[in-house]
């Protein structure tokens, strides 16, 4: 007699894109000494107040970092809990002897 497999469906979780880091970036202006300032209105009363001699240039500045998490899906997964087998079932007996069954 055949017997056929037995098991289960499960929640599995797939991944469709893995995280990442997204860098953040902000417009500064930036002295030529180095300092960095939000607007060239800083930096004229910085040059002014410190005898700084050196101009400026406008530039992006990485500000921060957003993490995305990974994103995906549950799926549901068969999980097989006992493989399909066939059992030897006995329907009668014969004597070897004789050949008679029962």
């Amino acid at each position: 007699m055949y017997h056929e497999a037995t098991g289960h469906y499960e929640n599995k979780w797939v991944q469709d894109s893995a995280a990442w880091d997204e860098d953040v970036y902000a417009t500064k202006v930036i002295c030529g000494c180095g300092a960095v300032f939000d607007n060239d209105n800083q930096w004229e009363h910085h040059s002014l107040n410190t005898d700084c001699i050196y101009g400026y240039s406008v530039l992006p500045v990485k500000t921060g970092t957003i993490h995305h998490e990974a994103t995906g899906h549950n799926e549901q997964k068969w999980v097989q809990d006992s493989a399909a087998w066939t059992e030897a079932v006995t329907t009668g007996y014969k004597c070897s002897g004789c050949g008679a069954t029962k």
